[in-house]
């Protein structure tokens, strides 16, 4: 009998092995995003409403599971353990024995590939504990078919030797099959596979830890994670690290690292939008409190509640001085397993304003709270565009990180005409300090247009700067006459100048906003 046996075990153990390398030691990062977008609320309101308009007690028990994935080893534990006792009741259910007993592990590994199959799907979802469904439903189907065949064999319908004996249980996997491919892979029927994009897309893993790590106030791992960035990043990478460079004193190195950014690489018709992927902590970090609140509620709206936008929609609520709202969000959030540390020391917030202005939150985003009147009515779902547009059109500075964020945002947006503006005044403001190479690098180059309101004799730049933009031009000039392509040129010149803003000015004007 152990003899027989062998094969499933062996199998199952190197699918154990498998699903551990894929899911929490490859993927621990996408699955805890995944929770994160993900709600679960303990109480009798969060179950009736799940109960009543998701499904049935099957989705608030996949809700309550991947919560677990806050932890991924512990949440991939729970799922790995309900595909090994689904394994072994299929054996048993085909009665399959010897070299035919792997054959049970096939709805395990299909619930598996359906897990690592959402990619930015993720985001989108709108199915509470969609990366459960699948697999307790198989699960549920399973053991009742188990269940079934035992009654069957208790009435005396089924016995041994006769053909319903094989019948009946293949006609309860069908049914099983058939349901679990129908939920458990109802993407399928939406877009093409994402199985790819989760194992394979960097960028994509990039975008999830250092959205983790700026929504924890970790600069410096925002900043590792795109040093760490081997290829060329997202829009959203570039967006995430700009902002840790702001808030750790380093806003005028946005232009020594990757500034550039493309769209995320989606094999499918998915539209993607920084606004639902990280959209309310972007305005949050810049001090737009009333856009990132707008925005994690719409999310809220559109998508369902997620711990991700309960969290931000108390911290704005918080910062509005909306006690009772934050309060109400708070202990939402208090209900919850792995979230309630974070609701308690906000709920002390609450209570105390000295608690609150003295919290790392309020005095990394203070200076970037402002008093000037939006111009715009809404931001398109373009977070970065507007966010770029809203600085850079601000005509004063209530802190010096402010000053810098609207001297920063006029070049990283290229607006020649605004960076001008505000360098005057700069300089006005700060008689006899020193100006930052950025500044002057940016000043010398836009200074030299016939319609800029630079007049150069008035400054004096610094040797290093105005010697290696004369090496610069020097150079541009040589390959243009050479008749290369700009992109060539770019890259011919990168080595040399691929940390100045010139090389940013000339080579990156394909902004693709999304």
């Amino acid at each position: 009998m152990k003899a027989k046996a062998k094969p499933l075990y062996v199998s199952l153990l190197a699918f154990i092995a498998l699903a551990y390398l894929l899911l929490p030691a490859m993927n621990g990062d996408y699955l805890y995003t995944i929770q994160d977008n993900n709600v679960f609320i303990n109480g009798h309101t969060f179950m009736k409403d799940i109960i009543s308009h998701y499904g049935g007690f099957g989705t608030w028990a996949a809700c309550y599971l991947t919560q677990f994935f806050y932890h991924p080893w512990l949440g991939s534990t729970i799922i790995i353990a309900c595909w090994i006792v689904t394994t072994l009741l299929t054996a048993h259910l085909f009665q399959l024995k010897g070299k035919w007993t792997p054959i049970a592990l096939a709805p395990a590994l299909l619930l598996l590939f359906n897990l690592l199959d959402y990619g930015y799907w993720i985001y989108y979802a709108k199915s509470p504990g969609f990366a459960f469904q699948p697999t307790l439903l198989t699960l549920f189907i399973v053991l009742a078919s188990c269940i079934s065949k035992q009654l069957l064999h208790a009435l005396h319908i089924l016995k041994p030797g006769r053909p319903t004996n094989i019948a009946i249980p293949i006609a309860l996997c069908a049914t099983f099959t058939a349901i679990s491919f129908t939920v458990g892979t109802w993407k399928l029927d939406n877009h093409k596979s994402s199985f790819l994009t989760t194992l394979t897309d960097k960028n994509f893993h990039h975008e999830m830890r250092m959205y983790r790590a700026l929504d924890e106030f970790q600069f410096e791992d925002v900043i590792s994670e795109m040093q760490a960035c081997q290829d060329e990043p997202t829009r959203l990478m570039v967006v995430y690290k700009n902002i840790a460079l702001m808030h750790t004193g380093r806003i005028h190195d946005m232009f020594k690292t990757k500034n550039h950014g493309v769209k995320p690489n989606v094999s499918d018709s998915l539209t993607i939008r920084t606004s639902l992927l990280g959209g309310s902590l972007i305005y949050y970090h810049f001090g737009q409190i009333n856009y990132a609140y707008r925005w994690a509620m719409e999310n809220s709206v559109q998508y369902g509640q997620s711990f991700k936008s309960l969290k931000m929609l108390a911290r704005c609520a918080i910062l509005n001085k909306e006690f009772d709202v934050a309060i109400k969000y708070l202990a939402m959030l208090k209900n919850s397993l792995f979230h309630r540390e974070w609701a308690k020391a906000r709920e002390a917030w609450v209570a105390s304003s000295t608690l609150l202005i003295q919290s790392k939150e309020f005095q990394t985003l203070s200076p970037l709270f402002n008093e000037d009147i939006d111009r715009r009515d809404h931001d398109e779902g373009l977070c970065e565009k507007f966010i770029l547009e809203h600085f850079s059109d601000l005509t004063q500075a209530q802190s010096p990180l402010l000053e810098d964020v609207i001297m920063c945002t006029s070049l990283w947006y290229q607006d020649a005409y605004a960076f001008c503006v505000h360098f005057h005044d700069y300089v006005n403001n700060h008689p006899g300090q020193p100006i930052p190479a950025l500044y002057q690098e940016a000043a010398i180059l836009l200074g030299t247009a016939e319609s800029s309101p630079i007049t150069l004799d008035r400054f004096k730049f610094d040797t290093p700067v105005s010697t290696k933009y004369n090496q610069f031009v020097r150079d541009y000039n040589q390959l243009l006459q050479s008749g290369i392509d700009n992109e060539e040129m770019g890259r011919r010149l990168k080595g040399l100048y691929g940390d100045t803003y010139w090389w940013y000015y000339y080579f990156c004007t394909d902004f693709n906003f999304y």
